[in-house]
């Protein structure tokens, strides 16, 4: 991995209940799950997390194993929830491009935005963010769908709509 830093990291938890019947939990192995997090010094972050697998010692335990689980990684996660938070802020408030996040990052343009649509939903949604404003909340769409209900543009100025314009097809 030329150019980034790569990070070990892992969980300091030393006693773990079942999630199925309580019982302690026993150390059952490790693996490795990389992460992209925040640049350090403009340069891409893998974080290479020890993830531990427990196992309940409970043999009528329906549960068997598990992996650990952190608030700051999803499951199956490719980037951290605060550089998918950041990812979102780049590319909707700092109106950088995508492609520019995604080189800063090292992930896929989907990856970005998937990111930016599951933080910045919720962010155009809050009809507090419109400080006095029209009191209906507005959301943009990406992708494409049926003839002529193509993807929206919103125009947004600091925290407060400007207009909204529904895109363009052949249709029309």
């Amino acid at each position: 991995m030329g150019g980034e830093w790569q990070l070990v990291v892992q969980t300091t938890a030393t006693v773990v209940g079942c999630q199925g019947c309580g019982v302690r939990a026993e150390l059952h192995g490790r693996c490795a799950v990389q992460v992209r997090d925040l640049p350090i010094g403009g340069r891409p972050v893998v974080l290479a997390w020890r993830k531990r697998l427990w196992r309940c010692r409970e043999p009528a335990c329906e549960v068997g194993t598990w992996t650990e689980r952190a608030a700051a990684i999803r499951p199956r996660a490719v980037l951290t929830q605060r550089a998918r938070a950041e990812a979102c802020r780049q590319v909707g408030k700092d109106a950088h491009a995508v492609a520019a996040v995604v080189r800063d990052l090292g992930v896929g343009w989907a990856t970005i935005m998937r990111s930016v649509r599951e933080h910045g939903i919720p962010l155009v949604d809050d009809a507090a963010r419109l400080e006095g404003g029209p009191a209906q909340a507005a959301r943009g769409r990406w992708g494409t769908g049926a003839p002529g209900r193509g993807a929206s543009v919103v125009v947004w100025s600091y925290s407060r709509m400007i207009s909204t314009a529904a895109s363009r097809s052949r249709s029309a």
